[in-house]
């Protein structure tokens, strides 16, 4: 007999990018009676024996359209999927109701008609799919009907559910298994389905920044890598024009598709814009990114700031106790870098880790801008002094430059898959 599984999927991710409007997701999964092998090329081969003999099956006699859950797909799994989408869908309209396999897409290997036993006794129709308001106000749940099958060979996330003792893989009273998920984006939720079902004709070949990032988040969360790497490929070579070259919201979202999605060149550009423009830790608790990395670009800067700011306050004593260079060039550029310090309140008390609000670029920043003073030296004839801050820090820096981290790809990945062992 046929079985049923519901399937509501909820998920605390991605939260900030549905302020006003959470969404909660219902699958239905079907599965329905399979031939196995052996018996389906015994019916194969009989076939080819009566079209060999010229013997034709009478056709049946014409009915009307089947309902949605009594439908006699041709099919060992049905699926249909309903999902309302609103102004997110993709093809723009406000409902879709899309048949993943219907009639018209007679897949090779599937049963007939006849061995949809039973399927109008199934507690299904009256399940009411498509949208429907959520547990709260501000909430809309979406109900689709999709193939286990689908979902577990591509997804270890839900193969290990169906199969194992949980609490989700239990049926209830009407048949259904229900699991709670919620808040991903609608629209790419229904790609990732889509992909997973195999009909990538209705897969978009470009997407926008967000959107991949939106994708990256369920791709990580259901493992469903493998199956949505090579429209990944695609999407990301479309995407060049999008990498951001300036640190903000866009770094940390290619940061999240060049994890997701294992792309080491991206990866490094984006991990290098955080370490040098970022001012403290970089908080991403609900964004697919090691921990572990966050806080060693925030280890990096901070190692970088103190080799810097160490060389800044040494010369700042330097000059209080004895001539560098002359009395009288010490006298300038002591009262220089003072004002300076002060200026941007670092003098007293001095600036230490973590150097919360400053960044490597800032610091940089911070030391081209300091004034040259302009004074002449009387040496027989008068010549402007040559001795500035900038010179006599170039040394510091270009050592804590030498000594910047460069963040790879493959070494995460080391230790990632190092502990999932």
């Amino acid at each position: 007999f046929p079985q049923v599984l519901s399937l509501l999927l909820l998920n605390q991710a991605l939260r900030k990018y549905h302020p006003a409007k959470s969404h909660r997701f219902t699958y239905l999964i079907r599965m329905e009676h399979q031939i196995s092998t052996k018996e389906y090329l015994n019916k194969n081969q009989k076939k080819k024996k009566r079209k060999k003999l010229g013997l034709r099956s009478n056709p049946p006699p014409p009915s009307s359209p089947p309902a949605l859950l009594e439908s006699s797909v041709p099919i060992p799994i049905s699926v249909t999927e309903t999902i309302d989408v609103g102004s997110t869908g993709l093809d723009g309209t406000g409902d879709e109701h899309c048949d993943l396999l219907n009639e018209e897409t007679m897949k090779p290997g599937c049963t007939g008609a006849e061995t949809n036993a039973d399927s109008s006794t199934l507690p299904v129709q009256d399940w009411h799919y498509g949208e429907r308001p959520g547990i709260t106000p501000d909430q809309r749940e979406i109900r689709m009907l999709v193939s286990w099958k689908h979902l577990a060979l591509a997804s270890s996330y839900f193969e290990k559910m169906f199969a194992g003792p949980f609490t989700e893989a239990k049926t209830d009273h009407s048949g259904l298994r229900q699991v709670t998920a919620s808040d991903w984006d609608p629209e790419a939720f229904n790609i990732i389905l889509t992909i997973i079902h195999g009909y990538h004709r209705d897969v978009p070949r470009s997407l926008s920044l967000e959107m991949l990032a939106k994708l990256a988040m369920i791709v990580d969360y259901y493992d469903c890598h493998e199956s949505i790497e090579l429209h990944a490929d695609i999407w990301l070579a479309n995407l060049k024009s999008q990498i951001p070259t300036v640190y903000g919201r866009d770094c940390a979202l290619c940061m999240v598709i060049s994890w997701v999605f294992k792309q080491p060149d991206m990866f490094g550009k984006m991990t290098r814009l955080a370490l040098r423009h970022s001012g403290t830790l970089i908080e991403a608790d609900d964004l697919p990114i090691p921990d572990n990395l966050l806080k060693q670009i925030d280890k990096a800067r901070q190692d970088f700031l103190s080799d810097v700011f160490l060389a800044i306050y040494d010369l700042l004593d330097l000059l209080q106790e004895e001539p560098d260079c002359s009395f009288e060039c010490s006298c300038m550029l002591l009262g220089v870098l003072t004002k300076e310090l002060k200026k941007h309140g670092i003098l007293s008390p001095r600036i230490a880790q973590p150097f919360y609000g400053l960044s490597i670029e800032g610091s940089k920043s911070m030391i081209e801008d300091l004034r040259e003073p302009q004074w002449y030296t009387d040496s027989g004839m008068y010549r402007r002094h040559c001795c500035t801050i900038q010179d006599k820090l170039s040394p510091a820096l270009d050592k804590a430059e030498k000594g910047l981290r460069a963040f790879n790809l493959q070494d995460f990945q080391i230790v990632k898959d190092h502990i999932s062992l």
